[in-house]
């Protein structure tokens, strides 16, 4: 323990002697601090871990920046040859180069473990990394392919999603190097048919959801009536015009008195954030007033469940 609080204090007046030394000189964040020298966070910390800069504890959980060791860094930083030239892009020729954002760029970037080195205040990449992941404007037809990262960013959908349209839909497809290409004409006509089958069409999980009716039940009223549906990819649709004549009036009645004062358990459950087993023992104990339905669906009273489950 002797040890320890030596060790700690030792720290402790390391730290003092640091903030004494910085007194009277500007302090920047490391946010600060990698907009200062236009490079990003991730490239600041890197210089801490090295030994470039030496942050001063302003907190438990902070620290930062002597601004004199920035404007050295910015200074003394190492002059590119005319090899290192053709070897490297900045950031913003790559902005262009690749027509990415600088959030995409350093979040690509850091995910593949392509290094930046700062010059002058510059942030600099290996180009033929940059290639490898941007493949440049040269490199395809822009206005025939996509990459996946182009709808990433276009589209807010996962990688595991497009791959699961472009495949479903048979969308051509192409490779520059490592670079999956998908075709934009296949793509917007895949994105037309389902905004299509969307609007007017339904699946079967939705048509019986819709209308309360089980999907065995589903499926015999469909025969019955010769519908045979649009199969798209995993789902097969049907029109909600030839549905709902079918089945409206085969959905099960609910009387206003049963919706107002009871409530099904799938309801209950998300009202009082509790698990299937734990709602059925405690209503059961309780002796929670419930009825059945026609659809057999199964209705609790509001009230008691306010109380048992002190929601009142």
């Amino acid at each position: 323990m002797e040890r320890n609080s030596l060790v700690v204090g030792k720290e402790l007046d390391q730290r003092k002697a640091k903030k004494e030394k910085a007194s009277g000189e500007k302090l920047l964040s490391i946010a600060a601090a990698a907009r200062f020298l236009n490079v990003s966070r991730p490239t600041i910390y890197s210089c801490i871990e090295s030994g470039v800069l030496s942050p001063v504890p302003f907190s438990e959980r902070s620290v930062r920046i002597p601004m004199s060791q920035l404007v050295l860094l910015q200074d003394d930083s190492p002059v590119l040859d005319k090899a290192d030239l053709g070897l490297t892009i900045s950031k913003e020729d790559a902005l262009k180069r690749y027509s990415i954002s600088e959030t995409w760029l350093y979040r690509k970037t850091k995910a593949h473990g392509i290094p930046s080195v700062v010059v002058k205040g510059k942030a600099y990449f290996q180009k033929d990394a940059l290639d490898r992941l941007f493949p440049p404007r040269s490199a395809y037809n822009r206005s025939k392919w996509f990459t996946i990262d182009d709808l990433v960013q276009a589209q807010g959908m996962s990688d595991k999603r497009i791959l699961t349209i472009v495949s479903e839909h048979n969308i051509e497809t192409s490779r520059v190097r490592q670079l999956l290409l998908i075709s934009k004409e296949g793509w917007k006509k895949a994105r037309v048919l389902l905004s299509k089958l969307e609007r007017y069409y339904m699946t079967t999980e939705q048509a019986c959801k819709e209308y309360r009716i089980g999907p065995v039940k589903f499926r015999e009223i469909i025969g019955a009536a010769g519908l045979q549906g649009v199969q798209n990819g995993h789902f097969k649709y049907y029109k909600k015009a030839e549905l709902e004549p079918l089945l409206r009036d085969r959905s099960p009645k609910i009387p206003k008195e049963i919706t107002k004062n009871y409530i099904r358990c799938k309801d209950a459950l998300k009202k009082y954030h509790i698990g299937l087993q734990r709602f059925l023992d405690e209503t059961k104990a309780n002796n929670v007033e419930k009825i059945r339905t026609s659809g057999n669906f199964v209705w609790y009273k509001k009230t008691e469940l306010d109380k048992l489950f002190k929601k009142l």
